[in-house]
């Protein structure tokens, strides 16, 4: 405060009071161009700190979309892993069921029986398909998981562009600012 009233008296210019300043003769004002050159600086500061926060903000997003790839990565590798867990458990299943099946087929004495084999030939199909339609679940589960990564991994990509141009617009920014003032 005691530095405005200097300048706005004109005692820091080296001035008397009775000459310059704000007070001074032919209306000039001292404080002008200290005025603009605080508010040139202030202006540089003001886009130095935008630019700081917006490529933090990119960054933490770049990441976020870095970090979701690779839990969709993980996502992946467990679905395929369920799925072959899950077609050994269908396949043990359909095994111990197709013993039991020729075991009540001899209890009853009917394993001569014209009907027999296409019963097993039948649940041994019905077995495979389901076998079929576990795999093919896993599967499609892990392209999906798969493309979701590839998505994550994209907007990643995206946000690091969006943050080399943000980089570029602050200095610009900066710039025009020290040149013009604005």
């Amino acid at each position: 405060m005691q530095l405005l009233t200097r300048v706005a008296l004109g005692a820091a210019a080296g001035k008397t009071a009775a000459t310059g300043g704000l007070i001074g003769t032919a209306g000039k004002f001292a404080i002008a161009p200290a005025l603009k050159t605080a508010g040139v600086g202030l202006g540089v500061i003001g886009a130095v700190t935008q630019g700081r926060a917006s490529q933090a903000r990119l960054k933490s997003e770049e990441n976020i979309n870095r970090f979701n790839a690779q839990v969709q990565q993980r996502e992946k590798t467990a679905i395929k892993q369920k799925a072959v867990f899950e077609s050994k458990r269908a396949a043990r299943i359909a095994s111990r069921r197709e013993a039991e099946q020729e075991v009540a087929t001899a209890k009853k004495g009917t394993a001569g029986s014209p009907v027999a084999p296409d019963l097993a030939a039948a649940q041994a199909a019905e077995d495979e398909l389901e076998q079929l339609l576990i795999a093919f679940e896993g599967e499609t589960g892990a392209r999906r998981a798969q493309s979701q990564a590839d998505l994550d991994l994209t907007a990643a990509r995206i946000t690091r562009q969006k943050r080399k141009s943000a980089k570029t617009a602050s200095r610009i920014k900066i710039g025009r600012t020290l040149l013009t003032g604005f």
